[in-house]
């Protein structure tokens, strides 16, 4: 995958992104075994603490290098939910909702940052399960 990436990108951005590939790739082989011992649960740690710094780096200097702008099936999609949002509301006349959507799709849309969905909570479940087995092998 990394190789179709390679030189996509002004050569400052693209260290970072290939840097960004190669460590997602990395926690995302870590938090798939099936097994881990002590050596793998440091290895995820390190990954994880390694993954959040690259991505703060990532978030800071190519996010906001780049203006970035919602596809129209994007901008369509989430006109049909802010009208189904409204119907659902049982408003009589048109929703200032969907009139301020209107106005919000025709600007840039900036990067509000790497939304991350708890990536230490991985490492936990992982020790977790780890112990879970010892008990149950026990």
């Amino acid at each position: 995958m990394i190789p179709v990436f390679e030189g996509l990108l002004p050569n400052e951005h693209n260290k970072l992104v290939l840097h960004l590939l190669f460590e997602l790739g990395t926690w995302h082989m870590l938090t798939n075994l099936q097994l881990h011992t002590e050596s793998t649960l440091c290895a995820l740690e390190d990954s994880t603490t390694q993954l959040g710094q690259i991505l703060w780096q990532f978030q800071s200097s190519t996010c906001n290098a780049y203006n970035t702008y919602e596809l129209p099936s994007e901008e369509a999609a989430r006109g049909h939910q802010t009208a189904a949002a409204s119907a659902k509301k049982h408003h009589d006349g048109p929703s200032k909702d969907i009139e301020n959507l209107a106005k919000k799709a025709k600007k840039a849309v900036a990067p509000k940052g790497v939304q991350l969905v708890n990536i230490q909570g991985s490492v936990a479940a992982a020790r977790a399960n780890v112990f879970q087995k010892m008990v149950i092998t026990i």
